[in-house]
C-alpha cells in the first residue's frame, strides 16, 4: 500500500475513532517523528559518571512513586 494510500484509510478511520484512539495513534506519530539529539562528549561523560555511581550505590534516588508522592504532597 503507497503512502498517500495508507493516509486516505487513517483519515477514513479517524472520523469514527474513538479518542483513547486518536491520542494513541498520535502518540506514535509524535514518537516517530522527533529528531534524536545527540548528546555532546561533556553530557555523555556526565551520564557515564551518573551512572557508575548509581551502579556503585552511591547517591540518592528515588523510585517514580517516591517522586509522584513528594509532588502531590506540596500541591
Amino acid at each position: 500500500m503507497s503512502n498517500q494510500e495508507l493516509k486516505e484509510k487513517i483519515a477514513i478511520c479517524m472520523e469514527d475513532a474513538e479518542d483513547h484512539i486518536l491520542e494513541a495513534v498520535l502518540t506514535l506519530l509524535m514518537a516517530s517523528t522527533q529528531k534524536i539529539i545527540p548528546l555532546t562528549e561533556e553530557q555523555m561523560k556526565i551520564v557515564e559518571e551518573r551512572h557508575a555511581d548509581y551502579l556503585a550505590g552511591r547517591g540518592e534516588y528515588s523510585t517514580w512513586e517516591e517522586v509522584k508522592a513528594r509532588i502531590t504532597s506540596k500541591q
